[in-house]
């Protein structure tokens, strides 16, 4: 392998799902790429443009060609850098391509790369722990703070019922203790005794609704904060693979800028 010409295309295939005036502006846009010999590594430079103020998560493939894009094989498997799942908007992304583990044929000749890329909302929209707090205030609020919802006022689901159920409870607490009284200043045996028994009742489904309605706003409020336990350990994970991938490189071979944009689809 004593030559190598490289010439870098990213083509745009589709473009799926409903979109936005800002999701349209999304783009991927190669800006360079360099060789490195020694470590056997192409390393893509390329950026991801997302003015929308919706955080989104992009899958990144990457695809090469050697007939000058004829065909394209990938998604490559080799690969350091930015590339995968959980991939963010920035200016400055990197793949490097082990083309030699990938491929022991690889010649570098008349070679295209293409990126591809699926996206999706980022939990980095989402809330962590602190999302318990709404469940505090309103039963099932939480949810549409640390989960996205299929349906916006999904959790009213929760809401309702643990309403309901708190409401009749306190409404039947106080029905029962105006019995109570009633009871107390009955005349005589046949007025009092319903108003005793009658009180007892109430007090006993007050007692249950309230309960009930109460574990039911508990649970909600400790499986909000479980999730945002998990939004927050997934944001870290996020950060931590979207930091600055600054590899050494040796023996650089070529350097090459581009301007067309990477393909795009919509995960719902």
């Amino acid at each position: 392998m004593n030559h190598f010409y490289f010439s870098i295309q990213l083509i745009v295939l589709s473009i799926l799902g409903v979109f936005t005036q800002s999701t349209l502006a999304q783009g991927i846009t190669q800006t360079g790429m360099e060789v490195d010999k020694k470590q056997q590594k192409i390393f893509v430079n390329y950026r991801i443009t997302d003015p929308s103020p919706i955080i989104y998560e992009y899958d990144i493939q990457l695809y090469y060609s050697q007939d000058a894009g004829l065909n394209y094989q990938g998604p490559l498997q080799y690969l350091e850098g930015h590339y995968g799942t959980q991939i963010i908007a920035d200016p400055q992304k990197t793949i490097a391509w082990n083309y030699l583990q990938e491929n022991p044929n690889f010649y570098g000749i008349n070679v295209r790369f293409k990126i591809s890329a699926t996206f999706r909302k980022s939990v980095l929209n989402l809330k962590s722990t602190e999302g318990a707090l709404y469940s505090l205030v309103v039963p099932g609020w939480g949810n549409s703070k640390v989960r996205f919802l299929k349906h916006r006022y999904r959790w009213l689901g929760i809401t309702l019922p643990t309403y309901a159920m708190v409401g009749t409870g306190i409404l039947l607490d106080i029905k029962s203790k105006q019995n109570y009284e009633a009871y107390q200043q009955a005349l005589n045996f046949e007025e009092a005794n319903p108003l005793y028994e009658k009180a007892n009742e109430q007090r006993k489904w007050s007692r249950g609704l309230l309960w009930s309605g109460g574990i039911l706003w508990l649970g909600d409020i400790l499986q909000v904060a479980w999730k945002g336990m998990k939004n927050e350990k997934e944001k870290k994970q996020i950060l931590e693979k979207n930091n600055t991938f600054s590899p050494q490189i040796g023996l650089k071979i070529a350097h090459q800028s581009g301007t067309t944009v990477g393909s795009l689809s919509l995960k719902f």
